[in-house]
């Protein structure tokens, strides 16, 4: 069990809390509601790893951001590991990407990826309407 079950992922201040947290992590460009999948990644690394490695550099992940309704995650190079931790990493790295596929950006609930105004979302179905209702809404 995850510190993640009892992270409610519903605003701003819980993407400052995970970062907060896990100082090791680069800039955050997702929605609130991948905070969990993300907390449950930043543990799982540092179990990997442990948090002298994530915060001395020796891993680096440069960007963690939602492009195209997905969740995005470069890098992740290691140095000075074997192959085994190579396979453990991208593992963690791919789980969380997995669950942000089926997540919904803002909230957390079960997603849906679909295309708003040119840019797709990963979202549940209410965020996917609210979307729709203010596309339809004729503008100022």
């Amino acid at each position: 069990m995850h510190e993640s079950d009892s992270v409610p992922a519903t605003g701003p201040a819980e993407l400052l809390r995970l970062a907060g947290t896990f100082p090791w992590l680069p800039q955050l460009e997702v929605g609130a509601g991948w905070v969990a999948l993300l907390w449950d990644m930043a543990e799982d690394l540092e179990d990997l790893l442990g948090r002298s490695a994530l915060v001395g550099g020796r891993v680096r992940l440069p960007e963690i951001k939602a492009r195209h309704g997905r969740l995005r995650i470069t890098g992740g190079g290691l140095a000075g590991y074997g192959l085994e931790y190579e396979v453990a990493l991208r593992s963690i790295l791919g789980r969380a990407e997995e669950r942000a596929a089926h997540t919904c950006e803002r909230c957390g609930r079960q997603g849906t990826t679909a295309l708003h105004n040119g840019h797709w979302r990963t979202l549940c179905t209410w965020h996917h309407a609210a979307m729709a209702e203010r596309a339809r809404r004729p503008g100022p």
